[in-house]
């Protein structure tokens, strides 16, 4: 994973993952990459400069670190980068991938199915401990960098939600 993108970086920057709902050719993450740059070097908090980078992981996966040193990121400057991301992805053409679906490596294939598609897939036994899932929800470098954003089934939250061979979730 390319987090040498934001070395220097504390643990505590707010962390943001964009799922897109299908992959990007390089063309596409160009554009992303370089608009995303564009507006990094503009991008101010209640007056005070963001720091802050992103990457592309899976050729499906816009991720965004930032901080503000000696601050946070506030809720005008958070909308500031989500409004600028949905101007992004509408010039690309893409569009995001639903909160609710679950994403997961099928080989080296990035899949987006709905949760009762995953927990159908889990119950045929193609859905096992080692698929790798993705966790599109943690918010800070600590997590990306712990491995928390792509990890085994067997080592994430979805294994207490869905039955995958080798475990059960409860009740």
């Amino acid at each position: 994973m390319a987090t040498e993108s934001f070395i220097g970086f504390p643990d505590e920057a707010r962390v943001w993952v964009v799922a897109a709902d299908r992959a990007l050719p390089t063309a596409s993450q160009n554009v992303v990459d370089a608009s995303l740059d564009e507006f990094f070097g503009n991008w101010h908090s209640h007056g005070r400069k963001v720091v802050a980078s992103s990457f592309i992981s899976h050729d499906r996966f816009v991720i965004i670190a930032a901080h503000v040193p000696g601050n946070t990121v506030s809720g005008c400057g958070i909308d500031a980068s989500v409004q600028q991301l949905d101007d992004i992805a509408a010039s690309v053409g893409f569009g995001r991938a639903g909160v609710l679906d679950v994403l997961y490596l099928d080989g080296e294939v990035v899949k987006q199915v709905s949760r009762i598609e995953f927990a159908g897939l889990a119950r045929e036994g193609k859905i096992d401990p080692d698929t790798i899932v993705f966790d599109t929800a943690i918010d800070s470098l600590l997590q990306l960098r712990n491995g928390d954003f792509n990890r085994r089934v067997e080592d994430s939250w979805h294994a207490s939600v869905f039955s995958v061979a080798g475990k059960s979730h409860p009740g």
